[in-house]
C-alpha cells in the first residue's frame, strides 16, 4: 500500500514537471513558423495561423465575413454576417431568410370600391393593390332575385312591391309629382316585406326587365299607350320587348299610365291587343291599366286609395276598385271607372 502511494506521488510530481517544462517551452516560443491563415468558424471570424513549433493559435488582428445564412456545418455561411433577405413574403405568408429568421406578412392594402361577390350570398368584397386577391370585408349583399343573368339571383328573395315612377319637369320646369303615391303604399306594403322605391329619370330595357322578375308586386307610374310605357325621354318598353319575358312569378302589377288598356282586356282573344293583354299573357297573375287618359294627380290618388283596400282592409281586385270614392279624385272623377281588370279579378293580393 505504501509502495503504491509512494508510485502515485511520483507520477503526480512528474506531470507537474513536464508541464511546467511545456509552459516554459511555450511562452519561450518565437513563433517563427507559423501554418496556414484560417479564420474561425464563430463569429466575429478572427484570422490566425498556427505555430508549427508550440501548435498556439497566432492571431492577426484582422476578421472575416462570411455569406448570410443558418451557420450549418460545411455551409461557409454565418446568421450574424451580412444582412437578412427574405423570400416567400406576401400578403399571407410570413417571408423566410437563409438563417431562419422570419418577418411576418405583409398584410393586403385594400383600395377602391367595395364589391359584392357573384355566387350567393354575395359577400362584399375590396380588391389587393398588391396581390390583387378579393378580400372579404364582412357582411353581404343582395341582388335583384332573377335566373342568375345580368346580376341577378336565384337564391335572392324577390322584392315584395316595387314602386316606381317617372321623373320629369313640367313647362314651368317644376318636378311632375309622380311618385306622390310611393309614401302611403309602401307603408301598407311594408309589414308584408321588402319594398323598392324609385322615382327614376331613365331605365334601360333590360334593367326594366329584371326589376320587374324580381318583385311580387310592381306599380309604375309614367306615360304610356296601347303598345308602350316610357322609361326614359327616347326609349319605351313596348309589347314587342316584353315578347318572351317570364313574369310567372308577379303576382299584381299596377300601370298608372294613359291608354296602356285600350280596348279592354279580353282573355278569349288569340293575340295580345294591348300592353295590359301582353303582361297576363307574360304570366302576370292580376294587372290593372287604364283604358283612356288619367291625371298624373288621380293616377297618384288611385294606387293609394286600391291599395288601402285591397292590402290595408284585404278585399279583392275586383272589389278595392268598387270601394274607391268618386270624390277622392281632383280632376276627374271617373278615373276609377277606366281601370281595367286583365287576369285574375278575385285576386286578393295579401294571399297571393
Amino acid at each position: 500500500m505504501r509502495k503504491l502511494k509512494s508510485l502515485l506521488v511520483i507520477l503526480l510530481v512528474f506531470g507537474i514537471l513536464i508541464a511546467s517544462i511545456a509552459g516554459i517551452a511555450y511562452a519561450d516560443c518565437d513563433h517563427s513558423s507559423l501554418g496556414k491563415r484560417y479564420c474561425e468558424a464563430s463569429h466575429p471570424h478572427a484570422y490566425y495561423r498556427t505555430c508549427q513549433l508550440c501548435g498556439q493559435k497566432i492571431y492577426d488582428g484582422t476578421y472575416g465575413t462570411k455569406n448570410h445564412g443558418d451557420g450549418s456545418w460545411g455551409s461557409g455561411t454565418c446568421p450574424q454576417c451580412g444582412t437578412h433577405t427574405y423570400v416567400g413574403q406576401t400578403c399571407t405568408n410570413v417571408g423566410t431568410c437563409a438563417c431562419g429568421a422570419t418577418v411576418p406578412a405583409l398584410g393586403h392594402s385594400l383600395y377602391g370600391n367595395t364589391w359584392t361577390e357573384a355566387e350567393h350570398p354575395h359577400y362584399y368584397y375590396k380588391d389587393c393593390a398588391r396581390c390583387g386577391e378579393h378580400v372579404r370585408t364582412g357582411g353581404n349583399g343582395t341582388r335583384l332575385h332573377g335566373d342568375g343573368t345580368g346580376e341577378t339571383c336565384t337564391q335572392c328573395p324577390m322584392t315584395f312591391a316595387s314602386l316606381l315612377a317617372y321623373k320629369e319637369l313640367d313647362e314651368g320646369g317644376t318636378i311632375i309629382e309622380r311618385n306622390s303615391y310611393f309614401d302611403e303604399v309602401s307603408n301598407d306594403y311594408s309589414s308584408y316585406g321588402s319594398v323598392y322605391t324609385n322615382f327614376y329619370e331613365s331605365y334601360t330595357k333590360s334593367d326594366m326587365k329584371r326589376r320587374m322578375q324580381a318583385s311580387k308586386m310592381f306599380y309604375i307610374h309614367t306615360h304610356g299607350n296601347y303598345d308602350s310605357f316610357l322609361l326614359s325621354p327616347t326609349v319605351n318598353m313596348t309589347r314587342a320587348d316584353l315578347s318572351g319575358v317570364d313574369l310567372s312569378e308577379m303576382k299584381f302589377l299596377m300601370l298608372i299610365a294613359c291608354s296602356c288598356a285600350q280596348g279592354g282586356y279580353n282573355a278569349e282573344r288569340t293575340y295580345d291587343s294591348n300592353l295590359l293583354e301582353r303582361l297576363i299573357s307574360m304570366g302576370v297573375t292580376t294587372a290593372i291599366a287604364f283604358s283612356d287618359t288619367i291625371y298624373t294627380v288621380d293616377g297618384d290618388i288611385f294606387a293609394e286609395q286600391f291599395t288601402h283596400f285591397a292590402v290595408e282592409l284585404g278585399h279583392s281586385v275586383y272589389l278595392s276598385i268598387a270601394l274607391i270614392p268618386y270624390t277622392e279624385f281632383i280632376y276627374d272623377s271617373s278615373t276609377a271607372d277606366k281601370a281595367v281588370i286583365g287576369g285574375n279579378s278575385g285576386l286578393f293580393i295579401i294571399n297571393a
